[in-house]
């Protein structure tokens, strides 16, 4: 099993403590360092560069937020981990927005949080279930109205023609089960691509596949 290293950036020090102890005990888990403050901590991971730092989000002096995206920018191989009690939507957003690659709360399990670590510093994300869920239900509702706003400037016609083609059909045969010529179908298609901001049929698809739009082939 690789080497995992790991900085802690939290402004507790007997959380720092603490977690160093657990982290300590797991196979392959090394903590390098832990800062007790922004500051140091950013200085500590652009110059040790650890495979993982686990960030607060909260500090008297700064913000883990700030503190991320300084790292992310200056060492783009270092991941961050949001490590927090934090759990309100726009924290979440801000803190993966700068570059953190895995959001978890405090009072997860060792065991869920070693998992995160391992997840992240082998190039995934990690964030704990009750989040995963919160933000997958955003992202539904964002593209279902982004679905419906987009189905309103769509004539049924179009739809239509959208339809046919994500069954994998070609303009000739589109224009065949229609009642209009292939030359109909191409011009339609050009005026489709160009409200759905897309250069070709299979970002059409796959766009308009994914916002509900149209059902995929089966």
């Amino acid at each position: 099993m690789s080497q995992v290293r790991i900085h802690i950036v939290d402004d507790h020090a007997l959380f720092r403590e603490g977690l160093r102890a657990v982290l300590e005990r797991q196979e392959g888990l090394v903590v390098e360092a832990d800062s007790g403050s922004v500051t140091i901590g950013v200085e500590a991971a652009l110059a040790l560069r650890p495979e993982v730092v686990l960030m607060d989000v909260r500090f008297p002096d700064s913000s883990g937020i700030d503190a991320t995206q300084r790292i992310v920018e200056g060492a783009p191989g270092v991941r961050v981990i949001a490590l927090s009690m934090m759990a309100d939507d726009d924290c979440i957003a801000r803190m993966l927005t700068a570059g953190a690659r895995g959001y978890v709360l405090k009072d997860v399990s060792s065991e869920d949080l070693v998992a995160a670590i391992r997840t992240v510093a082998a190039g995934g994300a990690a964030l704990t279930p009750e989040l995963a869920a919160r933000i997958l239900d955003q992202y539904r509702a964002l593209a279902g109205r982004e679905g419906r706003a987009l189905r309103s400037q769509l004539t049924d016609r179009e739809v239509e023609i959208l339809q046919l083609l994500s069954e994998g059909l070609t303009n000739a045969l589109i224009g065949g089960r229609l009642g209009l010529s292939e030359q109909t179908i191409k011009n339609a298609l050009s005026s489709l691509y160009a409200k759905l901001r897309v250069s070709n049929r299979t970002e059409a698809v796959v766009l308009t596949t994914r916002l509900g739009i149209v059902k995929g082939k089966e």
